[in-house]
């Protein structure tokens, strides 16, 4: 019989080198519950209206604003760091994985890359 696989991507374009790895820390576990967050959980309208800075938003956009801001983000982004945590623990050395990206930048000193401490993409395989 065949099993199926699961392969689920998240990408942020960068400019610089990026480097694929597994989470090396609980800092690369919680940017990346942020950056999912962000990307799929914040409601719609609140992301058209920072990306546009749109300076006249309405009040029931502001009040969304605030309400994202201070209650829900937190809440989504503890989730999400606890789901992956357990699977991470629950699926260690079955078929499943989960790779971070991280951005590599020049250093203007010596002309090295070095690796930038912040998650900008994923990848979860299993």
């Amino acid at each position: 019989s065949t099993s199926g696989a699961l392969f689920w991507a998240l990408c942020v374009p960068v400019s610089a080198l990026t480097i694929i790895s597994p989470p090396s820390s609980r800092r690369d576990y919680q940017q990346l519950a942020s950056l999912l967050a962000n990307t799929f959980d914040a409601p719609a309208d609140l992301i058209l209206n920072t990306k546009n800075n749109q300076a006249d938003q309405s009040f029931k956009s502001k009040l969304e604003l605030l309400q994202w801001n201070m209650i829900e983000k937190s809440l989504t982004e503890e989730y999400t760091y606890k789901q992956y945590i357990s699977t991470s623990r629950r699926m260690r050395g079955k078929k499943y994985c989960l790779l971070v990206a991280k951005e590599c930048i020049q250093d203007d000193d010596d002309d090295q890359l070095r690796v930038r401490d912040d998650v900008v993409g994923m990848v979860e395989m299993g």
